[in-house]
């Protein structure tokens, strides 16, 4: 062990001294102690930062050195979610409208814009500021794809299409990668695409039970479709790994036959409710395959698909009939009121954003 004494310690160079075995004073490691102390999260530029300080401004991470801002290589974590909830197509009044919510405070819905192509009973998902509504039914089913960008108010865009015509099907995202499947056709084929890019969809793989009106949720890892008709309300869930194309596999059973279901998800766990009247909830860990666990109930229920979106914390469930229900996704429990006087969705596409 080698001992040094001097009275300061400079570098010849622009770059700090490194102690690559550390630097040891009065017995305590003081490159242990390094702590993060100054950070900011605004869009504008911070004044009075101190050398070391990082800031995010919603793009790209910067920190503060030699009297400078300087760009942090960062790769963000994908989003499939955020604070605005989106939900397309009114059939109960035959418009093809899209609105919108704000999921932390509650509100009543606000026109966002309408729908490009006329269409009911279309999916829905996001990569957290692209929405994209996939498939629906108009005398037939369609294979549209259209899209939005969730903070800017506007009709939405062409995207592509489907590999097949697809009404009522289920949709999803791990962030980068949307996923649809099922449909009133009885399909069994899942598609996928890019968010961010535009264009057709393709193959992902197949679902080991063709499904009409099934609920779907995911996590960043793994896309879960729960319950729908095979003919009649099925109890059944299955997975898939959405970075990974293929088949999906079998994750477990409901607790009740669904079918015309909803599911949302915040870390990693999936809340399900819907289907015919059922005040029921439940959840499942999507990266653990198992049967479900009642969650609460909701407050009330309707007859239609029950258009659900959720930010990191909070999961919102229309009845159908015109009344949004929420619930906090990391505690069970019954659900509370978030705003009524909506319009009566029924079969409709959602996602959220920001």
């Amino acid at each position: 062990m080698s001992e040094t004494s001097a009275a300061s310690i400079r570098s010849i160079t622009n770059i700090a001294p490194k102690f690559t075995n550390g630097m040891t004073i009065g017995g305590t490691n003081i490159t242990s102690l390094i702590t993060l102390t100054e950070y900011y999260e605004q869009t504008l530029v911070p004044v009075g930062a101190a050398p070391g300080a990082v800031w995010w401004d919603g793009t790209t991470l910067y920190q503060f050195v030699n009297s400078s801002w300087k760009v942090v290589p960062a790769t963000p974590p994908p989003r499939n979610s955020g604070d605005r909830g989106i939900v397309a197509d009114i059939q109960n009044i035959f418009s093809f409208g899209i609105d919108y919510y704000n999921i932390p405070t509650g509100s009543v819905k606000a026109d966002f814009g309408t729908l490009s192509t006329d269409i009911t009973k279309v999916a829905g998902c996001s990569n957290g500021s692209r929405g994209v509504f996939g498939g629906g039914f108009f005398s037939t089913a369609r294979s549209t794809i259209q899209y939005i960008t969730i903070s800017t108010l506007g009709n939405s865009t062409t995207f592509g299409d489907l590999t097949l015509a697809r009404g009522n099907a289920g949709a999803c995202s791990n962030g980068p990668r949307g996923i649809f499947a099922g449909g009133e056709q009885w399909s069994t084929p899942i598609d996928y695409i890019t968010i961010a890019t535009t264009g057709n969809a393709t193959s992902f793989g197949s679902l080991t039970t063709a499904k009409s009106i099934a609920g779907m949720c995911a996590d960043t890892t793994y896309g879960l479709i729960v319950g729908g008709s095979s003919g009649s309300a099925t109890v059944t869930t299955h997975y898939i790994t959405i970075a990974t194309l293929g088949n999906s596999i079998n994750f477990g059973d409901l607790t009740v036959a669904r079918n015309r279901s909803g599911a949302c998800a915040a870390s990693s766990r999936g809340v399900i409710g819907g289907s015919d009247n059922s005040l029921i909830l439940e959840y499942v860990t999507l990266s653990t395959p198992a049967n479900a666990n009642t969650f609460g109930n909701l407050l009330s229920s309707g007859n239609g698909r029950i258009a659900p979106f959720a930010n990191d914390t909070r999961g919102v469930f229309s009845n159908g009939n015109g009344t949004f229900q929420y619930v906090t996704i990391a505690t069970l429990g019954n659900a509370t009121t978030f705003s009524t006087g909506n319009p009566g969705y029924n079969e409709a596409g959602s996602c959220s954003g920001s």
